[in-house]
């Protein structure tokens, strides 16, 4: 890779860092530690699982992940039960409360990304969501590729 190309991906990161930064500042989920919202957001989506498959998913070791479901427990915001399947496991489940917290804090990103895109045009808007949609796509390809020693570098 040129220095060029190094140039150029530095920008991007910087850009990654400031929108994530300003997108989140002030928003009510950093009362939850980084792992502890990825987890919540991962149960929201996915829906009931196993710490296993949710530590699969959130590409987090299971004892983060089973340390994380303890705290959002304890928070409300998820509940644990046994398995049907398997009474020695357990399975969570995001709660009521947990699912509107998430909500909460996808409606407070939501405007703050709406307001910052306010003076854009519906094509750029579109634009970046494509662009955005397949930058995300081939980040997924590619961890995928990493995890399985398919990577070329």
């Amino acid at each position: 890779m040129s220095s060029t190309d190094d140039g150029q991906l530095s920008r991007i990161l910087a850009s990654f860092h400031t929108v994530l930064r300003t997108v989140n500042q002030g928003i009510d989920h950093l009362r939850l530690d980084k792992g502890a919202l990825i987890v919540l957001y991962t149960l929201h989506v996915n829906g009931t699982a196993r710490p296993s498959e949710t530590a699969g998913a959130c590409q987090l070791d299971q004892s983060t992940v089973s340390r994380h479901l303890k705290a959002l427990e304890d928070d409300g915001l998820v509940s644990r039960s046994p398995d049907p399947h398997d009474k020695r496991a357990q399975i969570a489940s995001i709660t009521e409360a947990g699912t509107a917290f998430i909500e909460r804090v996808q409606a407070a990103r939501i405007e703050r990304l709406s307001e910052a895109l306010n003076d854009w045009s519906e094509d750029e808007r579109e634009q970046l969501a494509e662009v955005m949609g397949r930058l995300a796509d081939s980040l997924v390809v590619s961890s995928a590729r990493r995890a399985a020693g398919l990577t070329t570098r």
